[in-house]
This record gives structure tokens, sequence and C-alpha cells, in this order.
């Protein structure tokens, strides 16, 4: 199952039901250790999070081996996890995750996720499971679209569960990828490949090897 979001403030939210994304095979992931099977290397965490390797009745990964557990034990959530990571002005970048409730307490399963440039780009976007993540395919892998305005980002994740009796919120498989690269083309310049014609160009209508001149009428040997 996979939910898209777009935009800060877009009302858009389109679901697809047993559709397996691949992104493009030469874009590469922005974000570093986004599977967590190099434990909590390049992640920033604070409050209650753990990092889980392993399947358990009740939890298990959806990528690799490892993956991280909020409020584990039943404890309050205010666990947080974030990431910093290189953009481009004006890309498009579109961020994956897989998200489930672990455990069979009654509670709702919320993640707040945000991510922040010069402005920010997207909050207030909260994500909720009321499945169990026994078995790898009850993860729901979330994704959303946002356009950076500097040359970095941060992520942040955060648990804002509802009650935490019996679940615990679970996240893996953490990506983000730039979408179609910014062209850095200026349309004005005669020079840019992509430019078949500067309407600027003073052309002779007279000479016949203009090559924006395909005919001169008043040339007889003008093929």
């Amino acid at each position: 199952m996979r939910f898209i979001r777009f935009g800060q403030g877009s009302a858009i939210v389109v679901l697809f039901l047993g559709l397996t994304y691949a992104p493009d095979a030469i874009a590469a992931n922005l974000i570093r250790n986004g599977s967590f099977e190099s434990g909590l290397d390049h992640w920033d965490s604070s409050g209650n999070l753990f990092l889980e390797t392993g399947v358990f009745s009740c939890c298990r990964p959806s990528d690799g081996e490892s993956y991280v557990l909020f409020n584990g034990g039943d404890l309050p959530p205010v666990g947080s996890l974030s990431q910093t990571f290189a953009t481009v002005p004006n890309q498009t970048y579109e961020l994956l995750f897989d998200f489930v409730k672990g455990g069979f307490g009654s509670g709702l399963a919320r993640l707040h996720v945000s991510v922040t440039g010069s402005q920010t780009l997207l909050s207030d976007f909260d994500f909720v499971s009321s499945s169990t993540g026994s078995d790898a395919s009850s993860y729901i892998q979330f994704s959303f679209l946002f356009v950076a305005d500097g040359t970095s980002a941060t992520l942040l994740f955060s648990d804002a569960s509802s009650g935490t009796a019996g679940f615990d919120p679970l996240l893996d498989n953490v990506k983000i990828f730039a979408q179609d690269p910014v062209d850095p083309v200026d349309p004005t310049d005669p020079t840019d490949p992509t430019d078949p014609l500067d309407p600027t160009d003073p052309v002779d209508p007279t000479d016949p090897i203009d090559p924006v001149d395909p005919v001169d009428p008043v040339d007889p040997v003008d093929p």
C-alpha cells in the first residue's frame, strides 16, 4: 500500500493499492543509512526511540534486518529522528518511508514528518497506522514531494501517537530521490544547444548561407 502527498498545503491525496514502486535505477538515495542497517549512524535521535534488529511476534523490518521503534516499553511518545541532506535549489524531491503500528494496543500509531530548508518545505503531515507490523507486508509506504529552496534540508520524524500502551510505531526504509533534474539552461543564450533559434539574432534574409533562410528568392543558385 502506498500513499502520496504533494507539496505543502496541498489537499491532494492519492492512494495506490497493490502497486510496487521502483524509482529510477540511476537515482541515488540522498538519505544515508535509510534502512538502519548501520544502527543510527548519520541520524540525530532524541527521546524515546530504539534501534531494533530481527523479527518478533509484533514487529519486524520492512527492508533489511533493522528498523526504528518509537516509545518502546510504553514510554511517552516523545521520540524524534532527523537527518540533514544535500539539495539543489528549485529541485523537486520525493520522500518515501515505510511505517506501521507494531503491537496490538488500542491506540493509533501516529508519525509527524517535516522537511525544512531555508524555510519549511513540508510540515503538519501526520501519518497514522492502525494495522500491526506482524509481517513486512503490513507496512504502509508513504510518499510526498517537495521543492528545495537551498543547498541542504533536514528531514524530521516525530512520534505523535495517541497513547502508547501495547504498541510501538515502527519506521524503516527511508529514501529521498531527486526527480527530473533542474535544467540550468538559459533560454536566451544563443549558444545553448537546446535553444534552436535566438530571436534576437539579426538575420540577413538575403544571405543564402544563413541557416534560418531556407531559400533566397533573389538568388538563382540558392538550392
